[in-house]
């Protein structure tokens, strides 16, 4: 998908050049120039390894599973309670976040095409990765600490209800 927009735009930068090299951008009849536009290439993907083969239904699937889970979830650990329940919350929602901060650094924060087609900043997205990582590890540590060793995540959010 992300081929075809950069091809769609590399059309539309090549009919700008046409547009401008044409006149007709500043009049509304301009007579048919040909401009000669670069050739369009594909650049390879970042993961270009073709023996590594990914099932990402099924981690979309997952994925969907537990931000589902965590309608239900919630109200149960609120009315069942327990460290269990406040592992099993914590655990839902530390994944529920890393995936969703994930899906948005690899929508966003990728290697990206220069002028010629080469991708630029390819040291970029591995220290983004890691940035999500360190922030989701630390979370869960953190929220794994408090339960462990103060009154729980559930009782901390219903005690912040009640104020």
């Amino acid at each position: 998908m992300a081929h075809l927009s950069r091809i769609i735009l590399s059309g539309i930068k090549c009919q700008h050049r046409l547009m401008v090299a044409s006149g007709s951008l500043h009049r509304k009849i301009a007579p048919m120039t040909v401009v000669p536009c670069k050739t369009l290439t594909m650049s390879k993907p970042l993961n270009s390894n073709a023996s590594v083969q990914h099932d990402h239904s099924t981690h979309w699937k997952l994925e969907r599973y537990v931000a589902t889970s965590l309608l239900g979830v919630l109200p149960i650990t609120v009315y069942v309670g327990g460290p269990a329940m406040d592992y099993l919350f914590t655990t839902a929602l530390v994944l529920h976040a890393h995936w969703g901060m994930s899906g948005v650094f690899k929508d966003y924060i990728h290697g990206y095409p220069s002028e010629t087609g080469e991708r630029r900043y390819l040291w970029l997205p591995p220290i983004a990765n890691g940035v999500i990582y360190f922030m989701s590890i630390t979370a869960f540590a953190g929220l794994c600490y408090y339960n462990y060793t103060d009154i729980g995540i559930i009782n901390l959010i219903k005690h912040m209800w009640t104020y």
